[in-house]
């Protein structure tokens, strides 16, 4: 997130440095843009901040595979949804649900957290995260933040 000044131009024109002369030469692809949002609304920010971890929770490389961790697992018309739309950024198979890989045994306090295991290519970052935005788009139904249980009320 990157947040201006009100009526700040700062960010608009280093935004403006990225489309005209990376990404028209090709250096970077247009999705790079997806990595990064301007605005000048704490507001805003704060809501785009929230949304980003209302599914996702984190993520890493288990050797060849990216594991992305979420707060509660998704519907399987919800995963078939990111497996149609994200299969480019894939170098084999598809997502697939996990439970904790044997590597991650000493994160002992996320444990039971859900996962998706996918063959990543590592180069196409600003698709994946807007894989992870459409992750965090529970628009099948999924309730977005579960009820805490009564030890944490």
């Amino acid at each position: 997130m990157l947040i201006d000044e009100p009526g700040g131009r700062y960010w608009t024109q280093w935004d403006a440095y990225i489309r005209e002369q990376l990404a028209a030469q090709g250096w970077i692809a247009e999705e790079d843009r997806s990595l990064y949002r301007i605005t000048n609304d704490l507001a805003e920010a704060t809501a785009y901040l929230c949304n980003f971890y209302r599914v996702y929770h984190s993520s890493r490389w288990v050797g060849d595979r990216f594991v992305i961790r979420l707060n509660f697992d998704i519907s399987d018309l919800h995963l078939a949804r990111l497996n149609r739309e994200f299969a480019d950024i894939l170098t084999m198979g598809t997502l697939e649900r996990s439970g904790a890989l044997p590597q991650e045994v000493k994160e002992t306090h996320i444990l039971s957290l859900p996962r998706l295991v996918l063959r990543f290519n590592q180069r196409d970052y600003g698709r994946l995260q807007e894989m992870i935005l459409v992750l965090n788009d529970t628009s099948d139904g999924t309730i977005c933040f579960p009820e805490p249980q009564p030890a944490q009320r």
